[in-house]
């Protein structure tokens, strides 16, 4: 069982770096890097942190912000997204078996991840920045006291 279920986009589809020489007073070098192979080259990428953007349904929970942020950094912990140049992956959470699926970039601003059985999660807002991968999901927090599940949407941070 998939312990959040992500959805997140691409922001930009390309990271454009840009350098000056003084021998070269004509045009600055711009090198283009598609996302796709940075995110190949930098993973394993592994869970840093969660970030509450808001409570999207509570219902008589009274989870606070900071509760539902620590849950989602204890249940995370040790999460890792591996993306492989041929389009496959691998989601890894310590302590569980691993799950295979394919990946692949959509309408030039979505990443779908399709799973056995072609289950499949959408990412939007996907980003790249300082060595961080970042993106926005839709999560669930199970609230013992109130006996239910509290739905939230925020930023997964993995480096």
């Amino acid at each position: 069982m998939r312990k959040i279920r992500l959805v997140a986009s691409l922001l930009f589809g390309l990271v454009l770096f840009n350098s000056c020489s003084n021998d070269d007073d004509t045009a600055d070098v711009v090198a283009e890097v598609q996302l796709e192979d940075v995110m190949v080259q930098n993973s394993p990428w592994t869970f840093s942190h969660y970030e509450l953007i808001n409570v999207v349904n509570a219902g008589t929970s009274a989870m606070t912000p900071a509760e539902i942020e620590s849950d989602m950094n204890l249940q995370l912990a040790g999460f890792t997204l591996i993306f492989n140049q041929d389009g496959t992956g691998e989601t890894a959470i310590e302590g569980e078996e691993s799950e295979s699926w394919t990946w692949v970039i959509e309408n030039e601003d979505n990443l779908r991840i399709v799973y056995a059985g072609n289950f499949s999660d959408e990412y939007f807002n996907l980003s790249l920045l300082n060595s961080q991968l970042k993106m926005e999901a839709e999560s669930v927090t199970h609230d013992s006291a109130a006996n239910l599940e509290v739905l939230h949407y925020g930023s997964l941070v993995f480096e």
